[in-house]
């Protein structure tokens, strides 16, 4: 299970860092996340509101403010902060058809 929670000072509080989807970056303040019925902005995740997902859980992110999906494949990676490992790097692909 990946548990992404408050960041320390090097990261000023923010859990989540960035989300870059086709070389497109989106800030925390753009993003939200909704996994396993829980649906969390990126600004608002912290050690109370953490984002918790098993392996093979699906999860839906919500972007506002610029395009970022192209058909094709779309790589999408998630620079995020766990206590316990430091930063994390989720690097997934996602392929849109038409």
């Amino acid at each position: 299970m990946v548990v992404i929670k408050r960041a320390g000072e090097n990261w000023k509080n923010n859990l989540i860092k960035q989300i870059k989807i086709n070389d497109i970056v989106y800030e925390p303040k753009d993003v939200k996340f909704i996994t396993n019925g829980q649906e969390l902005l990126g600004t608002d995740v912290s050690e109370e509101n953490p984002i918790a997902f098993r392996l093979g859980q699906s999860g839906t992110l919500i972007m506002s403010g610029k395009p970022c999906l192209a058909e094709g494949t779309n790589k999408i990676v998630i620079e995020a902060m766990n206590p316990e490992a430091g930063k994390v790097v989720l690097s997934v692909e996602d392929v849109v058809s038409a």
